[in-house]
């Protein structure tokens, strides 16, 4: 670090560093952070779609130190490292707006406050975040879900005047691979959220991993699967409150699939950026350290998708996320010019990060399949 800051023309020793790694700079380096979430590159309606933004919210999680474990609880481990911390991240891929909360591992994603839905606005969350609490407070703002739904819920379906509780394992005859049929029901023991639930049929090679996954997951816990957890492997069950002519029933699976960008993102912190690779040290030290490389992060991820969108916007082509991470990593000097450089130093940084990244960055889609930002357009618009 000392050598970096000199190559700045900062005088300053690595003692002298040291010294000044506290809570202060913990504090700056919040604020820092907070400042970077609410820089906009992207441009305003840069993606068609009925919805004024559509969003992605889950979260990753690693481990640390177990010196570290009394400030981050983990869930333990191998090699006596204990400590945890996770990292909610929310991001919009129509506008690119970003949130982040910091929390320890043991965290539970359902007391999380960073989903705060708005009027007119689309989220996507995984089952982490499920709760009926929630999905009512979307109704009551105006918001739209798309989310999975949990098979411990009670769901009841109207039928010939009155509702009679769903059966997961009972399932229309000659319901076919691939097929996805559409249910008007409500949850809850009250009946208090009305709702779409869509379920669609996997095929076999899809359904038994998914119970191996089950049985897996049931026996590191000490338990067993019961038959209705085995039979439901077969399908998949979607909910969402958005209107009929805004989402059809074919395109509901389509778009949740989209909730797989933010995976990929989180897959690009750890393998490019190291932001999980934590070393013995105290607590300030690690503060210092996790978000300082989350600003570091989350400044090239704006970057990228500025890139992205202007690209898909001009030419209908689209960035890889992997590829593109993976090469602005390594490019520190050249964000550093774009962004405090002089106006000759960072037109020339930004004229060099966008041509590699147009020339060896573009998204490869396999036949027959459509880009994230294909889906949205085909779906929504």
């Amino acid at each position: 670090m000392s050598q970096e800051i000199l190559g700045k023309g900062i005088s300053i020793s690595k003692e002298g560093i040291n010294r000044r790694i506290n809570e202060k700079s913990v504090s700056l380096l919040k604020d820092i952070l907070n400042q970077v979430l609410s820089i906009n590159l992207s441009p305003i309606n840069s993606i068609k779609s009925n919805f004024s933004s559509i969003v992605l919210t889950d979260a990753t999680s690693f481990q640390l130190p177990e010196c570290l474990n009394d400030s981050y609880s983990g869930f333990g481990g191998n090699h006596g490292r204990k400590g945890g911390v996770k990292v909610q991240y929310q991001i919009s891929l129509t506008d690119g707006v970003t949130k982040t909360e910091i929390t320890s591992a043991t965290t539970n994603d359902q007391k999380s406050t960073i989903i705060q839905p708005k009027e007119n606005e689309l989220h996507l969350f995984d089952l982490g975040y499920f709760s009926l609490a929630r999905l009512k407070e979307f109704d009551e703002k105006g918001a739209y879900y798309l989310c999975r739904l949990k098979t411990n819920t009670i769901v009841s379906i109207l039928t010939e005047g009155d509702f009679k509780l769903f059966d997961w394992q009972k399932t229309p005859k000659n319901f076919k691979v691939g097929e996805t049929i559409e249910l008007a029901v409500c949850l809850g023991n009250k009946r208090e959220v009305k709702t779409r639930l869509f379920v669609s049929k996997l095929d076999k090679k899809n359904a038994d991993e998914k119970r191996r996954k089950l049985r897996r997951y049931y026996q590191r816990h000490g338990r067993k699967p019961s038959k209705k957890n085995l039979k439901c492997c077969d399908f998949t069950f979607h909910i969402s409150n958005v209107p009929k002519k805004e989402l059809s029933k074919d395109n509901a699976q389509k778009m949740y699939s989209l909730r797989w960008q933010i995976e990929i993102q989180f897959k690009t912190w750890k393998s490019f950026m190291n932001i999980d690779k934590v070393s013995h040290m105290n607590q300030c030290r690690f503060e210092c350290h996790h978000y300082g490389s989350l600003i570091f992060i989350l400044l090239t991820s704006k970057i990228l998708q500025a890139y992205k969108y202007a690209y898909w916007e001009a030419e209908q082509v689209e960035l890889s996320e992997l590829k593109a991470m993976k090469f602005l990593s390594i490019q520190k000097e050249l964000i550093w010019k774009m962004i405090l450089g002089t106006n000759k130093e960072a037109k020339i940084a930004a004229e060099s990060i966008s041509k590699t990244l147009r020339k060896t960055c573009i998204k490869e889609v396999r036949k027959g399949k459509k880009s994230p930002l294909e889906i949205i357009e085909n779906c929504l618009s």
